[in-house]
């Protein structure tokens, strides 16, 4: 069952109140199979869709090894896109399993996205 979950850290709230970061993930694992962070601009309607794309993709292909996903909007928390070397949204990091793995854009693509994240 997937179930979201608010990040205490980078905790800047926008006028709407969304919180910085938005983690979504699987209830009861201690290590995630799969961990990943997508950076998005605010409300824009790409990095929404990245976001969606990523976990449904997981919920659909990922139910037995477990997943992690973080939303972090890089207008309320510029400091991670500094941190992970973020030049432009949406980008989507693949952290675990090693080795790490970037992908830019919406993930539109969804054959592609899922083939190059390792999710199938």
């Amino acid at each position: 069952m997937t179930a979201l979950h608010r990040a205490a850290e980078g905790s800047g709230v926008r006028n709407d109140q969304a919180p910085a970061t938005v983690e979504w993930g699987t209830d009861g694992l201690d290590h995630p199979h799969f961990r990943f962070s997508v950076f998005v601009a605010g409300d824009a309607e790409r990095g929404h869709a990245a976001g969606t794309t990523l976990e449904r993709l997981c919920r659909e292909h990922l139910r037995d090894g477990g997943y992690e996903i973080a939303i972090v909007d890089v207008i309320a928390n510029p400091e991670k896109a500094r941190e992970h070397q973020v030049l432009a949204t949406p980008t989507v990091i693949r952290h675990e399993p090693g080795p790490e793995i970037r992908f830019l854009g919406d993930l539109s693509r969804v054959d592609n996205a899922g083939r190059l994240l390792g999710i199938f």
